[in-house]
């Protein structure tokens, strides 16, 4: 659970500077909403299946 915990951290992080902000915590400031969204993408991306 730690291991995941820190992927989803780096893996936010990624996607708020691939969004323009300087780092996660920008992001969180300034559009909570999308830092809500993106969280959900990634817990319905640990969700699903893996491919064969």
């Amino acid at each position: 659970m730690e291991s995941d915990i820190t992927e989803q951290a780096a893996w936010l992080a990624n996607q708020a500077v691939n969004r323009g902000y300087g780092n996660l915590d920008e992001l969180l400031a300034r559009a909570p909403g999308l830092f809500t969204q993106l969280a959900a993408l990634w817990r319905r991306g640990r969700l699903l299946p893996m491919a064969a």
